[in-house]
Order: C-alpha cells, then structure tokens, then sequence
C-alpha cells in the first residue's frame, strides 16, 4: 500500500501524545521547518491525534486515522 510512512509522536501536553504522519515514501505530505509547524494541526482532542499515555487500542486506532488522513492510496 504505501513504502514508507515516518509517525512522529512527541510530547503535546503532560498527560497525552501527539501523533503525526509526516511523509510518505518519498513524497512530503506535510511541509515542515521545526515542530512548532504542529500546533497548527492538533487544536483539540476530538481530532483524533491526541491520546492518552498508555492507552495501546485508542493510539493504535489514532495512527490508522493519520494515515488514512494524509496518504492517498
């Protein structure tokens, strides 16, 4: 389906992680110079990119939203 997929995952508030799908293959989906770019992107936990430490199913079924999001099959 697709050759490579980079998910950043890092810190946005004490308690949750961010996840973000950067690029696919050799194809930039999201430009971006630093990680401030990100704030833009998760305003609010109903997005789907925010989930709590710990928590393997909701992150799992947050990974599959990103991706499904930003790769064009």
């Amino acid at each position: 389906m697709f050759d490579a997929a980079d998910i950043y995952v890092f810190s946005s508030r004490m308690s949750c992680l961010a996840l973000f799908l950067c690029r696919h293959g050799r194809k930039n989906i999201i430009n971006y110079d630093r990680f401030g770019w990100a704030a833009q992107f998760v305003r609010h936990e109903e997005d789907g990119l925010i989930t709590p430490i710990g928590d393997v199913a909701v992150m799992s079924a947050s990974i599959a939203r990103v991706i499904s999001k930003f790769l064009v099959q």
